[in-house]
């Protein structure tokens, strides 16, 4: 085959990425509103853009603050960094993302350990697992005295479940009674909030901290933010500029995310196109079961490991190229919906993976 024709073999291949929701491109809006942002120097809270975003963001989610950030990954160190001290402890999922994905970062560069509590089905953890064990009293000096409890909303490998506002009660409750904060990682919280129609204030309520991605649903090119009240949006700002995270003329960015927060139909179609997805499944075979999604997240259950990476290989292969990945369980196959995931081809694609089971 000459070079030539291999290339246009290539270019035609047709593609539908379900493998993560952080493939989304930025539209055409986005980029249209990026381009006329005013901008200033953050660094000395003169982009306009900035404040704006950050004023808005304190609002949706009824907090003092917010500051925004680069990644979601620094909102959640800078905002346990600053509500946890060094030899004190989080408590966070064994299935976090904080838990498994972050490099135990609070760990490395503040000295602050990591305590793991299991994950349920549901992407909680047990808040009497919570007790058992958090050492919330500081009167026994061979423990390191746990701070800040860490949820995830939704939770990624429990294959995007929300938190229920009975349960967030209970944990508002048990970090009452233990002088303990509760810190949300919210990296697809606006999902939670349409896949569940509870407001981000109402979420945001029964939590000291959280954060928000703008780079997964919400298709900005880059961007999250921390929520708080002010002394430690304070001190998260001053401590962003020791890890080199500050902003210079990024109303840019800032711009891009006022732009998607604008209009976020986009993220209820990806919810309507999971569900869609999802309802097939049951029907191609009783190898692989599946449970309705909530979000946009659909996590498939495989009969083996084995049957999992061949559904991923020879998803992946052919004239139509269906990109999943495996999940947090060797035998689960995880498909992630989003905006720039073509969606034409999605009755295609089942067909596909009927044919191939």
């Amino acid at each position: 085959m000459s070079y030539g024709k291999a290339l246009r073999g290539l270019v035609s291949k047709k593609i539908f990425d379900l493998r993560s929701d952080t493939f989304t491109l930025p539209s055409p809006a986005m980029r249209a509103r990026m381009s006329t942002a005013v901008c200033g120097d953050d660094v000395y809270k003169e982009d306009k853009t900035i404040v704006e975003l950050e004023s808005r963001l304190a609002s949706i989610t009824g907090h003092e603050s917010a500051l925004f950030v680069l990644t979601c990954t620094m909102a959640n160190f800078l905002g346990l960094a600053v509500t946890c001290n060094r030899g004190e402890e989080i408590l966070c999922g064994d299935m976090s993302h904080i838990g498994l994905y972050e490099q135990s970062n609070v760990s490395q560069f503040t000295g602050i350990g990591v305590r793991t509590v299991k994950n349920e089905l549901d992407g909680t953890v047990s808040l009497q697992d919570v007790r058992k064990r958090g050492y919330f009293s500081n009167d026994d000096f061979h423990m390191s005295h746990s701070k800040v409890i860490c949820v995830e909303n939704t939770h990624n490998f429990s294959g995007g479940k929300a938190l229920t506002l009975e349960y967030l009660q209970k944990l508002k409750s048990l970090s009452t009674e233990t002088e303990c904060n509760v810190h949300m990682d919210g990296a697809r919280l606006i999902n939670a909030s349409i896949g569940t129609g509870v407001s981000l204030k109402e979420y945001c309520s029964y939590v000291d901290t959280a954060t928000m991605c703008f780079t997964k649903g919400m298709s900005c090119p880059f961007g999250a933010a921390l929520i708080g009240n002010e002394e430690v949006i304070k001190r998260a700002r001053r401590m962003r500029k020791a890890i080199g995270g500050q902003w210079r003329q990024g109303g840019i960015a800032a711009a891009a995310v006022l732009e998607s927060l604008d209009d976020l139909t986009p993220i209820e179609k990806d919810h309507d196109m999971a569900k869609l997805w999802a309802s097939a499944i049951p029907a191609l075979s009783e190898k692989v079961t599946v449970d309705e999604p909530l979000t946009n997240i659909v996590i498939f259950k495989c009969e083996s490991e084995a049957l999992a990476l061949n559904i991923i290989k020879e998803m992946g292969e052919g004239d139509l190229s269906v990109l999943l990945q495996q999940g947090a369980n060797p035998e689960d196959v995880r498909a992630v919906f989003h905006r720039s995931a073509d969606y034409s081809f999605i009755s295609e694609a089942i067909e596909k993976l009927q044919r191939i089971l």
